[in-house]
C-alpha cells in the first residue's frame, strides 16, 4: 500500500530548503564553467522531482553540491562535468 502524495504549504516550505545552497551552486556553474542555464536547473528540477516520486522521500542534494563545487574550483569543462554526473 502506497501513501498519497500531499501538497501542502509545509511540503512547498520543504520543497524550498535547499534553494539557497543550490542557487549560487547554479549561477556559479553557468558563469564560471560556462553550462547552459536551462539544463542546469531543468537537469536539479528532474532529479528532485523523479527522485522524491521514487523513494516517496526528498532526496537531499550533497551529490549535486560536491559536482559543482569541485566545477567551480577546479574550472573544468562542461563535458568533465556532464561525465562525473553519470
Amino acid at each position: 500500500m502506497s501513501a498519497a502524495f500531499r501538497f501542502n504549504r509545509m511540503e512547498f516550505a520543504g520543497s524550498l530548503g535547499d534553494l539557497g545552497t543550490i542557487l549560487p551552486l547554479a549561477v556559479g556553474m553557468i558563469m564560471i564553467n560556462g553550462m547552459h542555464p536551462t539544463g542546469v536547473f531543468l537537469g536539479f528540477g528532474l532529479f528532485y522531482i523523479l527522485s522524491g516520486m521514487y523513494f516517496r522521500v526528498t532526496c537531499p542534494a550533497e551529490p549535486m553540491k560536491v559536482i559543482s563545487s569541485y566545477a567551480l574550483a577546479t574550472g573544468i569543462s562542461v563535458g568533465q562535468i556532464q561525465a562525473s554526473c553519470l
